[in-house]
């Protein structure tokens, strides 16, 4: 079971299994007015909430850049359409990583630096998980896009 919506400036989905639920957001730029840098305009604020049982952990920093997440959500189309087997991404911060394998087991791994915990969220991933995946990216990308000022 899974679910996507927009709430105000974050972009969020929500992916449950028959005893986890894990919300993934996007809350925005980590730089929120645009400088002279490439690299810094484009690293997004990234939060993630697991509940397991009577449990809940929360952990949020920048985690991945725009272009990254461009690159998981042209990776998840080539997974739903056939073209990849398998996809195993993460950013260039390895806090947050998604893998899907051959047998459609999605596999989502989090790290949260400053509790010093880590989380993986399971579950043999339905057609509509893997749309709702790419849906999550296209439109945090809408609201999030790629800033290029011209300076790298």
């Amino acid at each position: 079971m899974s679910n996507y919506h927009d709430t105000s400036n974050s972009i969020s989905v929500i992916l449950k299994n028959h005893r986890q639920e894990i919300e993934l957001s996007v809350k925005g730029y980590e730089v929120s007015v645009p400088i002279k840098s490439y690299w810094d305009n484009n690293w997004l604020i990234f939060s993630c909430r697991l509940r397991e049982d009577n449990r809940s952990m929360y952990g949020e920093f920048p985690c991945f850049m725009t272009m990254e997440l461009q690159r998981l959500k042209m990776l998840l189309e080539q997974y739903q359409s056939g073209g990849l087997p398998a996809v195993s991404w993460n950013g260039t911060e390895p806090n947050f990583a998604v893998y899907l394998y051959p047998n459609f087991r999605l596999k989502i791994y989090f790290y949260a630096e400053t509790d010093s915990w880590e989380m993986t969220f399971q579950k043999y991933a339905e057609p509509g998980d893997v749309e709702t995946l790419i849906g999550f990216c296209s439109d945090s990308l809408k609201q999030y896009p790629v800033r290029d000022i011209g300076i790298k």
